[in-house]
């Protein structure tokens, strides 16, 4: 806009002073959004806003609460409010399934992992374990656990899922429903 109303645009008169006054607010207005989309943009989805909108409902499903920690855990470089809330989503699904689905110990387990308390998330796997001792994928999250496998180095996922009706795999949904009721469905 200022290259084509100013001097040497399509205007060869002087500018008045109400001209170049909106011209500087034009630019400082589209630079401030593109710093605020920007910021924006790299914060990602706000996870502990979402968790606690989760976790205020009852009619929300345990695997639904799982796949939410599942994003958050694995998501790239959580901060700890994201994480203490992925704890607190992992923690509810665990107990209301009786801590017998191995996959959603599996999701506690690595909640706390990115936490940094690899002794709770050893306990958690091994619980996944004890439901389902010839399940690879949780023999090679303890290595990764113990320190034995590098941290990044996650193993393949279950070759089945326990939960009835769910694709094969931890923490999928396998529907089109957005993981916080009301809220548009974000990638992970």
């Amino acid at each position: 806009m200022a290259a084509a109303v100013g001097r040497g645009g399509l205007y060869r008169q002087p500018l008045s002073g109400l001209v170049v006054v909106g011209n500087a607010l034009a630019a400082v207005l589209l630079v401030a959004s593109l710093a605020s989309a920007a910021t924006a943009w790299q914060s990602g989805p706000d996870w502990e806003r979402r968790a606690t909108l989760l976790l205020q409902r009852n009619d929300v499903s345990p695997y639904m609460l799982n796949d939410v920690a599942w994003m958050i855990a694995t998501g790239s470089h959580p901060d700890r409010a994201a994480l203490d809330a992925a704890l607190r989503l992992a923690e509810r699904a665990v107990d209301e399934t009786g801590r017998s689905e191995p996959n959603l110990l599996d999701t506690l387990a690595e909640v706390h992992f990115q936490r940094g308390e690899p002794g709770a998330a050893l306990g958690a796997i091994e619980e996944a374990m004890r439901i389902e001792p010839e399940e690879p994928y949780y023999r090679g999250q303890r290595e990764r656990f113990l320190g034995r496998r590098d941290p990044d180095d996650r193993p393949d996922p279950p070759s089945r899922s326990r939960a009835p009706g769910r694709e094969s795999g931890p923490n999928r949904r396998g529907d089109d429903r957005p993981l916080v009721p009301g809220e548009p469905e974000v990638g992970a």
